[in-house]
């Protein structure tokens, strides 16, 4: 296991993996204000009583 680290050809991988982490977790929204707002609008019909 020690050789894994410190093979130069494995050393793209640790890298990449945090970006992509990164990258999917700044695109997290959350849902709950654009949820609210899509389920009170004209063409569902339900008040913020009902949807909460």
């Amino acid at each position: 296991m020690d050789g894994y680290r410190t093979s130069p050809r494995n050393s793209w991988i640790y890298p990449t993996v945090i970006l992509c982490l990164f990258g999917f977790f700044s695109m997290m929204r959350p849902s709950e204000p654009f949820l609210i707002a899509y389920l009170s609008g004209p063409n569902k019909n339900l008040t913020t009583t009902q949807v909460s």
